[in-house]
């Protein structure tokens, strides 16, 4: 039973080269392969074959051996010998019989195999089938070859249009944090030069000045956690070795004035060595403890833990912050990380930048951040990060 080879549209045409000086052995080769979807092209001569093959691809010759003034074995010679489309297989089609000598004569010219004649349909079909299969194989893998060197092509210049983009963005980032931050500066500065002399001023003009001297303030740190938070992902990310130990002291330095003015205790546990980037980590941590210092409860003075553990049987490092603060809605949660939103129910005020950078910071060290809160109990933060990251 003869098998159709078909092909998807909007492929190539595959073509085979039928060569023999007999019109009637061309019209019965063309009768056997007249359900095949290729396009046959036949030569009467060895010269007629050599120009078909520099103006052609085939994905199989079929070449009669006995054939005046060229025969097949000199055709094939001088196609391998020229560079004319070596990789073309080449099968002779003979009515000798299978002499050694004389099938080492047709190999060594570059023959694939040999048919006898009288060809046998059956014989002479599957053996196209195999060539034609290969063909449409080494086909579609230059296309996909092809498709992924574009891919690549188009894949460096995008990288190089986003690094482009990035320097410009910060850039921007640089000349937006002086033009803006500049006349807050200015209202900031005039502001606490009068408050200083407020008695000259009414008691109106004195609550006037400082909601001013107030909104000023808060301009300017929304600025700064804007631009900030626009930075993460357009710095490279430099990890080493970092002991979080002297990161989380860095932090409590510098929150020394807060710490005191709440009256609050602060309690570190165990520490690790993490690969990561020792500035952005210092900006997480900083912003949960200083968070916990703000939004304490009114009754009692803040108590924060800070403590660092790596779970048996387990591919991560937990970094986890708690206190006893208000706490807040956990079906609100994620809102806490998104920029600009607010918890309802007031309990929680600001914008969310804070938060929003942290769970950016630790999302580009391929971590995770959980957050476990009861409204007038306190919040715990667990920060996750994959051990590979981890010493």
């Amino acid at each position: 039973m003869r098998e159709v080879l078909t092909m998807k549209p909007g492929t190539i045409k595959p073509k085979l080269l039928v060569v023999d000086d007999e019109p009637k052995n061309l019209h019965a080769v063309r009768r056997m392969l007249s359900d095949m979807e290729f396009e046959i092209i036949e030569a009467k001569s060895g010269e007629e074959a050599l120009r078909l093959i520099i103006h052609h691809t085939f994905f199989l010759i079929l070449m009669d051996v006995q054939m005046p003034e060229m025969d097949g074995f000199e055709t094939a010679s001088l196609i391998i010998g020229t560079n004319l489309k070596t990789h073309t297989p080449l099968i002779f089609i003979t009515g000798n019989s299978f002499d050694e000598h004389y099938v080492n004569a047709g190999y060594e010219v570059g023959a694939i195999d040999y048919i006898t004649k009288p060809i046998n349909p059956e014989i002479l079909i599957s053996k196209i089938h195999i060539f034609n299969k290969l063909w449409k194989q080494e086909q579609h893998l230059k296309n996909t070859n092809q498709t992924l060197e574009e891919m690549t092509k188009r894949l460096a210049s995008t990288n190089l249009l986003l690094r482009e983009s990035n320097q410009k963005l910060q850039e921007f980032s640089h000349v937006a944090a002086h033009d803006l931050k500049q006349p807050l500066s200015t209202i900031i500065g005039f502001s606490n030069r009068v408050l200083k002399e407020s008695k000259r001023l009414s008691e109106r003009q004195v609550h006037s000045l400082g909601q001013i001297n107030d909104a000023a303030n808060r301009m300017s740190s929304l600025i700064s956690g804007v631009l900030e938070y626009a930075k993460i992902n357009t710095t490279e990310k430099q990890v080493s070795q970092i002991d979080l130990r002297k990161v989380v002291e860095s932090v409590l330095r510098d929150l020394n004035d807060l710490t005191q003015k709440t009256s609050a205790t602060v309690d570190v546990g165990e520490m690790l060595m993490v690969e990561a980037n020792e500035t952005q980590m210092y900006q997480v941590i900083l912003n949960l403890v200083s968070n916990a210092l703000k939004f304490h409860h009114p009754d009692r003075a803040p108590k924060i833990k800070i403590v660092c553990a790596s779970p048996s049987n387990s591919n991560e490092v937990q970094l986890m912050i708690s206190d006893n603060g208000i706490g807040f809605d956990t079906n609100k949660s994620e809102d806490i990380f998104s920029p600009f939103k607010r918890l309802v129910g007031g309990n929680i005020e600001g914008s969310g930048i804070g938060l929003s950078t942290v769970k950016r910071i630790i999302q580009r060290h391929k971590g995770s951040i959980e957050v476990d809160s009861q409204v007038g109990e306190g919040s715990q933060f667990t920060l996750r990060l994959p051990v590979t990251t981890a010493n």
